[in-house]
């Protein structure tokens, strides 16, 4: 057996299997990719209860942003986002675990905002300028945002957290988190 012959298989079956097992890394100094706002219209909200307590309308924002390890943390926003009230179990009518009672009548509006991070890793580099159309509308979801900037089926999503803010006015405010959620939500949203 020649070694030399031995030592270079074996360095290049090294690379190869060290660059498939290895996350695809951007330039440092790679500015965030942006795209919005994307419309998101009738979009369902998931109260406590597990319940569609109100449908919703904002402005979507993707951030996307390179770690020092290799990931990306995408950051979504929902801005300028207005509910209305469908009758039933309030939002937070179960953040202490059981049903409390509390109910919501339909029509009531208010106003809201969010944002949830998520962690990605991704087989290839990012597309610098991925096309979402001309209104942003071939990004409604992250899902899609992430096979633009990516390629389909070029990234997994890791762990992520959101926080939501419900203003009804004089129904009350609702703290929305995905953190030991429901048990973590604070306020609630009722009456009519």
């Amino acid at each position: 057996m020649n070694i030399k012959k031995f030592l270079v298989g074996v360095s290049a079956g090294a690379v190869m299997l060290g660059t498939l097992a290895i996350p695809a890394l951007a330039a440092k100094g790679q500015p965030p990719i942006k795209v919005g706002p994307v419309a998101i219209t009738g979009a369902e909200d998931i109260g406590t209860c597990n319940n569609v307590w109100a449908v919703d309308s904002y402005d979507k924002f993707y951030t996307l942003t390179l770690n020092n390890d290799g990931t990306y943390n995408l950051q979504v926003n929902y801005k300028n986002g207005i509910f209305v009230s469908q009758a039933g179990s309030s939002p937070g009518a179960c953040e202490s675990g059981s049903d409390n009672g509390n109910t919501i009548a339909a029509g009531v509006t208010g106003k809201l905002h969010a944002e949830w991070n998520r962690t990605v890793t991704a087989a290839t580099a990012p597309n610098q300028s991925p096309g979402c159309g001309v209104n942003n509308e071939t990004c409604p979801s992250a899902s899609s945002f992430l096979n633009t900037v990516f390629g389909a089926d070029n990234w997994t999503g890791g762990d992520w957290s959101a926080v939501g803010y419900y203003n009804g006015n004089n129904n009350g405010t609702w703290f929305d988190t995905l953190t030991n959620w429901p048990l973590n939500d604070r306020g609630d949203i009722t009456g009519s």
